[in-house]
């Protein structure tokens, strides 16, 4: 009984920190999918391809076009010979490539020239951890953030998050 009254009482009297009201802290945090060590900027691109099973981000210079459909046309030649070199490789069919993209309803639909059957989960991650970091970096608040939906030349369409 006497914990009880001992627990009420220090419940009852506070912790001692007096409230505040909002306090500025700068910009809200932004999604860099795992993998990349930042989000890319307007002088980089970030693009993800495998090592060990898994996307990891590689930075590349951008030549100020777009980031989104630089990024994604990037993405689809493979990773460059250093790349390779560093063990890194795409599951992406080379010789494919972007058509198109659009945002609907908050959702970014990327249409690919190369059918998705076939194209394994990493693959997909590529994609979508790739266009997800270049629209970050491009501050598209009204996207949202965590998955992306992919058209394939062969009609299928799925949603992929940044996984891998």
């Amino acid at each position: 009984m006497k914990r009880l009254v001992i627990a009420l009482a220090l419940l009852l009297s506070g912790c001692g920190i007096q409230a505040t009201g909002a306090v500025p802290m700068g910009p809200a945090p932004t999604f860099v999918p795992r993998g990349a060590t930042s989000g890319a900027t307007p002088t980089e691109l970030v693009l993800f391809f495998v090592v060990d099973g898994r996307v990891q981000g590689v930075a590349r210079p951008s030549d100020g076009r777009s980031l989104l459909s630089n990024s994604l046309t990037l993405l689809t030649k493979g990773p460059d010979s250093e790349e390779r070199k560093r063990g890194l490789v795409t599951f992406l069919p080379t010789s494919g490539g972007l058509v198109g993209y659009e945002v609907v309803n908050s959702m970014l639909t990327i249409t690919l020239s190369f059918p998705l059957k076939g194209v394994p989960p990493v693959g997909l991650s590529q994609i979508s951890c790739t266009a997800l970091t270049a629209l970050n970096s491009t501050g598209s608040g009204n996207i949202r953030p965590d998955v992306v939906t992919l058209t394939g030349a062969d009609g299928a369409t799925m949603q992929r998050g940044c996984d891998g």
